[in-house]
Order: structure tokens, then C-alpha cells, then sequence
């Protein structure tokens, strides 16, 4: 890894300054990205932009506009669907091109805060964004506060000696096509178009995986279990979550007990199939995200997984006491704990 103020480092700097600066002043230059070499200018200058299509030797048509980082993204998209956006943040920067379908309200918002003309970054239906990963290609875009967009060069153009500057990078590109993902309506998506990323790998990352830990996962972790995934299942669609429980000391296929059973129901959830699973370094590494019902049980999880994050399931940081030996009244104010809980923990996951 080369570490920050490097020469080389520093180098790419310069070099994406100057790179910048052409773009600034209405030129075109040539940058890499993970994919392709490509033709790189302001999408708000139509004098630069002409010239980018005399160059590449085609018709206009849409490109994808290009930004630094997600972030940037977000913030001019501030509506996205939720999976939506799980899926801008999990896959950039990196090969994708979102293809972001927008009323033409939105899409006349962003043409007016970019200062782009209609036709440039959009379709009509469409708008097309893009964060790369390639260094090179973010340090120019870091460089400069113009809204940039990029085309490939096609075989046998020779587009050196028409740019005014050529932005090399290691490492080079690879030539695969970058994947085109649709963003739809009402949060669906679809891939148009499989490139460098593949669709399997896609649709795991887009699960989000909960897990519930507790000591033998036949009491709390189930019950939250059980109330999590009912909570899920009333509320509009969101991002696809699985959810899951564990016990630091469990033993496998022990069902859940029956007062837990009967808290639980209180909450539209089914124990009725319950089987407990013991807690391993497997299974932690499948969740995204893993709440434990006391200290000593995120401690032991840790314990397992020094890399794992495990957070209380209680936001405040209380434990939940185990109701296991109590009578059903404790086992019903624990499902009451629970729920109030799990409804916390998931509003905050969907911000």
C-alpha cells in the first residue's frame, strides 16, 4: 500500500490537477478507470462536450455521470429507496453503473444543481451515475467541483494527441464491461447488464443478515427472533433481511421454551419451530449485524470473533435479564422489553 505523501502519491496529485484544470477550462482528457481508458470532460460545457463526441466519432447519447464518492451520490438522491441505496453503498465505488429511474421532476432537479442540459446524464426516464474506483479516476474527480462524465475510447481511435491531457494510472484497465444494475420503482432492481461484478454475487450482498444472541437460544434470542421477523413482515418493503438467533451455550436442535413460546405469540411470532443453534465463528461471520441481549454474552461473542461488531440489543446498554426459572409474567414483560427493542434497533438500521 503506498502511504499518503508518498512521491508516487503525489505524483498522481499533480497529475490529477492538471487534469482537472483542462477539465475546468472546457477541455477533454483521457483517465482510466477499472474498466476502460476513457474520454473524460464537463458535463456542463456543451462546447466540451461536442468535443468529446467529434473525438470518440459518434453521436451524442446519454453518459454516466461520475462522482467521488457514494456519498456524493446520496445527497443528490436523497429519495432512494432504501435497497437503493444499500445497494449504492455496498457496491461503491467499484465497476457498477447505476441506471437510477426518476420522475422528471427529480431528474429537472438535478439537471438544474449540476447546470446539465437535459439529455446528458439521463434519458427521460433514466439517469446514469457512476463512482469509480480506479485512483486515478478519484483523484480527478477529487479534483475538481465541475460535474464530469466519461466514454470509453473505442478500438482504433487514436484520442491522444486530441486531448489536453493524458491521466496514466496503475493499474491498468481490465477491460470487462462494468455492470449496469437498474435502480426501479418502489425499490426494485434489476441487473441489465452483467459485467465485472456478477448477479449472484449481487443478490447475496443485498441480503441483510440479523443475528440475536443469548445463552441458550431457547428464552430471549428467540423471542426476538420470532418478533423481529413479525415486525418485518407488516412493514412496507424495505431492504430483504434475514433474521436469526444464537446462544453462547446452546445446545443444538433444543427447542424454545414454552412460556417463551407464549410471550411470543403476544407478538404475532411462531417459536412453535424453534431449534436452538449454538453460537460459532460461522455463524457470526453470516450477519451484518449482531445484538446481544446482555454484556457477557456480546463479550463471549467477541470472544469468538475479536472482528466481530456486537452491539446490546438495548440502545440505552441495559441487559435483559433471562426469565428462564420466572413465571409467565416475566416472560411476558421480557417479550414486552424485547419488542420495544427490536423496533428501535430496526428503525435505526433503516436510516
Amino acid at each position: 500500500m503506498t502511504p499518503p505523501g508518498s512521491p508516487s502519491k503525489e505524483r498522481l496529485s499533480e497529475r490529477a490537477g492538471r487534469a482537472a484544470q483542462a477539465i475546468d477550462e472546457g477541455g477533454v482528457v483521457i483517465v482510466p478507470t477499472e474498466t476502460v481508458r476513457a474520454l473524460a470532460c464537463d458535463a456542463s460545457s456543451h462546447d466540451a462536450l461536442n468535443l468529446m463526441w467529434n473525438i470518440r466519432g459518434s453521436d451524442p447519447a446519454p453518459l454516466a455521470w461520475h462522482v467521488r464518492d457514494s456519498e456524493q451520490a446520496l445527497r443528490l438522491l436523497p429519495t432512494l429507496h432504501p435497497r437503493h441505496a444499500r445497494l449504492v453503498e455496498r457496491l461503491a465505488p467499484g465497476p457498477v453503473l447505476f441506471a437510477v429511474e426518476c420522475e422528471s421532476e427529480v431528474l429537472g432537479r438535478v439537471r438544474a444543481s449540476l447546470r446539465v442540459r437535459a439529455g446528458v446524464i439521463e434519458d427521460g426516464r433514466f439517469m446514469f451515475v457512476r463512482v469509480p474506483s480506479h485512483p486515478a479516476a478519484r483523484a480527478l474527480l477529487g479534483a475538481t467541483e465541475k460535474p464530469v462524465v466519461m466514454a470509453s475510447i473505442p478500438a482504433g481511435i487514436q484520442a491522444e494527441a486530441r486531448v489536453d491531457v493524458v491521466l496514466e494510472e496503475s493499474p491498468a484497465p481490465s477491460g470487462k464491461p462494468s455492470t449496469l444494475i437498474r435502480l426501479l420503482g418502489g425499490g426494485s432492481w434489476d441487473v441489465a447488464r452483467e459485467g465485472v461484478i456478477e448477479e449472484r454475487y449481487i443478490r447475496k450482498l443485498m441480503t441483510r443478515t440479523i443475528l440475536f444472541v443469548c445463552t441458550g437460544n431457547t428464552c430471549r434470542s428467540p423471542m426476538a427472533e420470532g418478533i423481529a421477523r413479525a415486525i418485518l413482515a407488516q412493514e412496507p418493503p424495505g431492504v430483504d433481511t434475514v433474521v436469526r438467533s444464537a446462544g453462547v451455550s446452546a445446545f443444538g436442535g433444543a427447542a424454545a421454551t414454552s412460556e417463551a413460546i407464549e410471550a411470543a405469540r403476544a407478538f404475532g411470532a411462531d417459536l412453535s419451530n424453534h431449534h436452538a443453534t449454538p453460537l460459532t465463528r460461522e455463524v457470526l461471520a453470516g450477519a451484518d449485524v449482531v445484538y446481544a441481549m446482555t454484556r457477557s454474552h456480546a463479550e463471549m461473542a467477541r470472544a469468538i470473533d475479536p472482528s466481530v461488531e456486537v452491539r446490546l440489543l438495548d440502545p440505552s446498554g441495559r441487559d435483559i435479564p433471562d426469565p428462564i426459572g420466572s413465571p409467565q409474567s416475566a416472560y411476558d414483560e421480557t417479550a414486552r422489553v424485547i419488542e420495544r427493542d427490536v423496533r428501535a434497533r430496526l428503525a435505526e438500521l433503516d436510516q
